[in-house]
């Protein structure tokens, strides 16, 4: 099998993240379906259902909601994927079952501390400046300032489901050690994710979304399909991500000497969720 645990520049995470990805595409596609898809079919048959929806504060909690599935689904990838690179093949069954595991509670609250977390930055500043400061332009520089925020903590936090799950570390211990992980070079992390969103998310996100700029109406077939276009292309992108950044994970750490192979063998040697 082919050593995905090196160290290697973007272009090479990128390869050998389709390499993953395509070597175990049914698996990877299956595993996906059951664990994420669902949930995204639903949302988009309630909002074909009841178009008016979407003037409605549901729009929002829809995207908190979503985010449960999403960190399911996560949990399993990371896990299958990293026991791939270890050289141990995908078994869908087991990737599938990883989910009612007793650690996928402890990751669930772990991520949903740092959203929120991320999302008070966000917020903080735009409610000072609606509240107290009442200008037009102190609202788009804190609206910025939260942005800016926003953005550095979850770059900061990059590799937290690789450390939850590889390294079994959960809430205060996951937090400090990826953050101690990624201020090894922080700017390696930054240059690579924003390359990965250039390169990766954004053709992804226009190819999902290219239906509705054809049609915009909701509440109508078309308006129902490109909505499971999008949600089938979304979820790819997921498994993607995962795939590149695990790969991205042990690269870093070889790279800044901070994966020996003792903690290769702790981590062959951990029984899996």
């Amino acid at each position: 099998m082919k050593n995905y645990i090196k160290p290697s520049h973007f272009k090479n995470l990128v390869i050998d993240g389709f390499s993953i990805y395509l070597k175990n595409f049914w698996k990877l596609l299956t595993v996906s379906f059951v664990l994420l898809l669902p949930f995204y079919v639903l949302d988009e048959i309630i909002y074909y259902l009841y178009p008016a929806i979407l003037d409605t504060p549901y729009q929002w909690a829809s995207l908190l909601f979503m985010l449960i599935p999403q960190y399911f689904t996560l949990f399993a990838l990371v896990g299958a994927i990293s026991d791939y690179c270890l050289g141990n093949p995908i078994s869908v069954r087991k990737t599938i079952l990883r989910v009612s595991s007793r650690g996928v509670g402890r990751l669930l609250f772990t991520e949903l501390i740092l959203v929120l977390y991320a999302y008070l930055w966000l917020t903080i500043p735009v409610v000072i400046a609606i509240f107290v400061l009442e200008s037009e332009i102190a609202l788009g520089l804190s609206f910025l300032i939260g942005i800016i925020g926003f953005g550095w903590i979850l770059l900061k936090h990059t590799f937290l489901n690789q450390v939850v799950i590889i390294e079994r570390l959960y809430f205060i211990n996951a937090f400090e050690r990826t953050k101690s992980i990624t201020n090894r070079n922080i700017w390696k992390v930054i240059s690579t994710i924003l390359l990965f969103l250039i390169v990766i998310w954004i053709p992804a996100f226009a190819l999902g979304a290219f239906p509705t700029f054809l049609y915009e109406e909701e509440g109508t077939l078309f308006s129902l399909g490109a909505g499971l276009w999008n949600s089938l292309i979304s979820t790819q992108v997921i498994v993607i991500g995962a795939c590149f950044n695990t790969l991205f994970y042990y690269s870093f750490r070889i790279e800044n000497q901070d994966l020996s192979q003792g903690d290769l063998f702790q981590i062959k040697s951990y029984e899996s969720f």
